[in-house]
C-alpha cells in the first residue's frame, strides 16, 4: 500500500487562433503490479534447452523470482510543445490539426525486469552452469526521452495523417539503453468517406525501428 500527491501544472499561450505553444510539469506514481511483485517459478523449457530446477522446485529454461519488496516509481516529466489548429486550409471546409512536443521523464526507482546467473550450480551432460534467473527490480533512476509529433488533415472527402514517436530510455545510473521502453515509430493513415460519410475507408501504415540500445 502507499500514497503520493501527484501535481500537473500546464501553461499555454494563445497569440492567435492557430498556434497554442505550451510548457507542461506533471509528476506521477506507479505502484507495481501483480505479475511484477509476484511472479515465481520456472519458464517452460524451450526444445534443446537444459531444463533449470527453481528454488519453488519446478523446472523450466530460467526461474522467475518474485520480488515482493518492489517500490513504486516515481516520474517527474518536462514536456514543451505547440497545438495547431487550421480551418480552410486550402479550400473551404478543410482542417489542418497538429501537435508537436519536446519531453523528458525522469523516474525514480524505475521497475525493469533483470537477467542475471546466480548459485546454484546446476549439471547437465557434464557440464557445469549458474542458475539463469529473470527478476523484476528497481533501479535508481531512468530517464525517458524524445520528440512527438501527430498531424492530420483532412479534405471532408478524404483525410491524410502522420505521427512520429522519436524516443530513447536510459538507466542513468550506469548509462545502458531500457528495453522496456517503446520503440521508434511512424505511422501514416489516409482514408476516404462515401455516399454522404456512411461509408469510411482507411489505410495505415507503421514503421518501427528495432531498439537495439539494451
Amino acid at each position: 500500500s502507499g500514497d503520493r500527491l501527484s501535481p500537473k501544472i500546464t501553461v499555454g499561450l494563445m497569440p492567435g487562433s492557430v498556434f497554442v505553444p505550451y510548457v507542461s510539469y506533471a509528476e506521477g506514481y506507479r505502484a507495481p503490479t501483480v505479475t511484477e511483485t509476484l511472479i515465481n517459478g520456472g519458464h517452460v523449457a524451450a526444445v534443446g534447452a537444459p531444463p533449470f530446477q527453481c528454488p519453488d522446485g519446478s523446472v523450466g529454461m530460467f526461474c522467475f523470482l518474485q520480488n515482493p519488496n518492489l517500490r513504486p516509481e516515481v516520474g517527474k516529466n518536462k514536456e514543451i510543445g505547440v497545438n495547431i489548429k487550421k480551418n480552410d486550409v486550402f479550400v473551404a471546409g478543410d482542417s489542418f490539426r497538429g501537435k508537436l512536443n519536446l519531453f523528458r521523464n525522469d523516474i525514480d526507482s524505475y521497475i525493469m525486469p533483470i537477467q542475471f546467473d546466480a548459485a546454484p550450480i546446476q549439471n547437465f551432460q557434464g557440464q557445469n552452469f549458474l542458475t539463469p534467473y529473470y527478476q523484476y527490480q528497481n533501479i535508481p533512476h531512468a530517464r525517458i526521452q524524445g520528440f512527438e509529433a501527430e498531424t492530420m488533415y483532412d479534405a471532408q472527402r478524404w483525410f491524410v495523417g502522420v505521427s512520429l514517436t522519436l524516443q530513447e530510455g536510459k538507466d542513468t545510473t550506469k548509462n545502458v539503453g531500457l528495453y522496456s521502453v517503446q520503440p521508434q515509430k511512424v505511422t501514416t493513415t489516409a482514408g476516404a468517406r462515401f455516399f454522404d460519410n456512411t461509408l469510411i475507408t482507411s489505410v495505415q501504415w507503421t514503421s518501427i525501428r528495432a531498439n537495439t540500445d539494451i
